[in-house]
């Protein structure tokens, strides 16, 4: 019995290595701690921009969490390629424009774009100042707030 068990876990190992999907587990209501949230978030397509930098691999982190499909562009291509394995997450060498285009043409177009880098991107998902001085993880708990369907009307106002 035990072997199936270790078995099969170094098979979901061996899996996510190689970007296959990882099943998420969210937590249900009576397993949170204190100051623990539950949110059911839609798996949307997500494009980061600047995904090795540290800001874009919290926002990166934290959609995959959530089961959504992230692509996104960078400059260090071999960092970049580490954290696509890292997260199952697509990278895109280029310009924004070029893989908007791509996962257009792909058939799963973005749902939301973050804007990480500050390139005030038409249509992407503005970041606070405050979130972006708060640090990575402010900005990641932001996107996710502000690209919830429930919460379309926060990105009117801003």
């Amino acid at each position: 019995m035990a072997d199936n068990y270790l078995e099969r876990r170094m098979e979901e190992h061996r899996r996510s290595q190689q970007g296959a999907t990882v099943k998420h587990v969210r937590p249900t209501l009576s397993a949170l701690k204190p100051g623990q949230t539950a949110v059911d978030y839609p798996p949307i397509r997500v494009l980061v921009t600047d995904g090795t930098s540290e800001t874009g691999i919290a926002v990166i982190e934290i959609f995959r969490r959530f089961g959504c499909r992230v692509a996104f562009t960078a400059n260090d291509s071999m960092t970049a390629n580490k954290i696509a394995q890292r997260f199952g997450a697509q990278y895109h060498p280029g310009t924004v424009e070029a893989a908007k285009e791509y996962l257009a043409q792909a058939g799963d177009p973005a749902s939301a774009i973050i804007d990480t880098d500050g390139l005030m991107i038409a249509g992407a998902v503005p970041i606070p100042t405050q979130a972006r001085k708060a640090g990575s993880e402010a900005v990641a708990a932001w996107v996710i707030f502000a690209t919830h369907p429930a919460n379309k009307w926060i990105l009117e106002i801003i």
